[in-house]
């Protein structure tokens, strides 16, 4: 499943209305801490951080309990920073969804079965560096089934379907403080 008409790739992070709320990660795990010479950064990484054949996903919770009396949103996107890192040359990257919201991530959220394909897109080490994805229908399916949290799982299709070929680093980074949901309540109900 491919993000066609729901990912947007932009060198800066995307501009804010006066509309806009913008909810950050609350909790997030996995994708070792990598160390690419950068101190006192946390950056995750997402496919193989070193020669063996690793495949390290990230997970991260974004609070919604704010919208829930509303029971749905107008508009909601989420934004991240890829940082394309190691031998990359062209990979596939996969955003799911986990199904039940929950308020911390746990470590076997990195493996869950309860987790739903939302889309897929490339990047290369040409791309831009943040991508913008529309997640509106699971944002208000989220809502709607009453989860106060809303859990986002990204992997690198590509490394964990091909392995690690050229039996080194490959994959992303994503900076923790450049994860955010940016949320646009319905009009009348605007608090």
């Amino acid at each position: 499943m491919l993000c066609a008409t729901e990912a947007l790739f932009a060198a800066k992070p995307s501009s804010l209305s006066d509309a806009t709320r913008v909810q950050k990660a609350a909790d997030w795990i996995g994708g070792a801490k990598a160390n690419i010479g950068i101190q006192g950064k946390d950056y995750r990484f997402v496919g193989n951080p070193n020669s063996l054949n690793r495949c390290d996903r990230v997970v991260f919770t974004i609070g919604i309990r704010q919208f829930l009396y509303d029971g749905a949103v107008k508009e909601a996107v989420l934004e991240y920073a890829n940082e394309p890192f190691g031998a990359l040359e062209e990979n596939e990257i996969g955003l799911e969804w986990i199904a039940s919201g929950r308020s911390t991530v746990r470590p076997e959220d990195i493996i869950a079965s309860d987790s739903e394909a939302f889309c897929n897109y490339t990047i290369t080490p040409q791309s831009p560096k943040f991508i913008t994805i529309d997640v509106t229908d699971l944002v208000n399916k989220a809502l709607s089934i009453g989860d106060g949290y809303i859990t986002f799982r990204v992997i690198n299709v590509s490394t964990e379907t091909r392995g690690n070929l050229k039996s080194t680093a490959e994959g992303i980074c994503i900076p923790h403080e450049s994860v955010r949901l940016l949320v646009n309540r319905k009009a009348s109900e605007k608090r």
